[in-house]
């Protein structure tokens, strides 16, 4: 698994991929929840090196 930034209508967003490279969809609405309520990209970062953690 691999945590990526990546930037999608001119705001970067930070998604975790699995091992065949796909979104792993509950995080990716976990954290896309957080940017709505404006947390800093480098937050949203460590929340998901946090949860690659809690999946390895």
């Amino acid at each position: 698994m691999e945590l990526h930034v990546i930037e999608r209508k001119g705001r970067e967003t930070v998604v975790l991929l699995d091992n065949e490279m796909r979104i792993v969809k509950p995080v990716y609405d976990y954290l896309k929840f957080q940017r709505q309520k404006d947390k800093a990209l480098n937050t949203l970062k460590a929340s998901g090196s946090d949860l690659l953690l809690g999946v390895s």
